[in-house]
């Protein structure tokens, strides 16, 4: 139940940050043209994004580690039992 909150937060997290990202995206672009830096912006938000979605995926992994750890314990604990 806690990996699943956690992935919940995790989830919510990158939502908010897309939508943020979505949000300013406009104003971004009319500023950055201006400078003729969009593609270098453009790219730490994806480098960002792409992190974000990695470091998902990572916890995802150690979450689903940790659960099939458990759930094999009480297996263990159910067969010693009888």
């Amino acid at each position: 139940m806690k990996s699943l909150k956690k992935t919940n937060h995790i989830i919510k997290f990158i939502t908010a940050m897309i939508a943020i990202m979505i949000a300013v995206l406009p104003q971004v672009i009319q500023l950055l043209q201006e400078y003729k830096t969009i593609t270098l912006i453009l790219s730490i938000l994806l480098l960002i994004l792409t992190q974000s979605f990695d470091q998902l995926s990572t916890e995802s992994r150690v979450i689903r580690a940790e659960e099939l750890k458990e759930e094999e314990i009480h297996k263990d604990c159910q067969s010693n039992n009888q």
